[in-house]
């Protein structure tokens, strides 16, 4: 499988809007969770304006 580059946004001014209010998200907001192992943490990662879920993660190992 081909590899994919990562670029970061460096333009100042430019935030992501969400996809469910088209607002722009200017802070990331999660609520978390300790797993059934207590080494990990569930992450939701969430807009700050509507509280829809963008994406998940989980820390630890």
């Amino acid at each position: 499988m081909a590899k994919m580059e990562y670029v970061p946004i460096r333009e100042e001014g430019v935030w992501p809007i969400c996809p469910h209010c088209d607002k722009e998200i200017k802070e990331m907001r999660y609520f978390e969770q300790t797993g059934v192992v207590r080494m990990k943490v569930v992450r939701l990662f969430v807009c700050p304006h509507c509280l829809k879920v963008l994406g998940t993660g989980m820390v630890g190992g």
